[in-house]
């Protein structure tokens, strides 16, 4: 489930003269790697135009789960930090409703600022999930 989260995290390609947020929207399609991990891909846009592969690690704590994704292209990476509730919605479905913030980035990303909502949903019959983010970003120049 804490995969779904995961997918939280994805890229974001502003300009690093950019000092204003602007909306973000980030998909990500991931696929559990381990009990606590999952990979895959992501494709942002709007603030954040670019695509890439994504993965994440994730814990649970209680109905909580909380983790760390990376989005790299060729442009750079984002790391981001989740967390959300997590939901049963079926005997192997669940949907995961939370919050991501962009914690660093490197390349075209270093300096860059971001945060919104995430919502993920996960079968783990097929041990797979599918995350949105959407939220608004920003850079505030290279060297911070």
């Amino acid at each position: 489930m804490g995969a779904l989260v995961a997918c939280v995290g994805m890229a974001s390609a502003i300009p690093a003269s950019a000092t204003t947020p602007n909306d973000v929207a980030i998909n990500a399609d991931l696929t559990f790697t381990g009990p606590t991990s999952a990979a895959g891909t992501y494709a942002a846009s709007g603030a954040i135009s670019d695509q890439g592969t994504a993965a994440e690690d994730f814990r649970f704590v209680g109905s909580q789960v909380q983790g760390t994704k990376v989005m790299t292209s060729a442009n750079g990476t984002i790391s981001l930090y989740f967390d959300g509730k997590v939901t049963s919605t079926g005997p192997t479905t669940a949907v995961v409703d939370g919050r991501w913030v962009i914690t660093g980035g490197t390349g075209n990303y270093a300096g860059e600022h971001g945060d919104g909502s995430v919502h993920s949903t996960v079968d783990f019959a097929t041990s797979t999930l599918h995350s949105t983010l959407t939220g608004k970003a920003f850079s505030a120049g290279s060297g911070e």
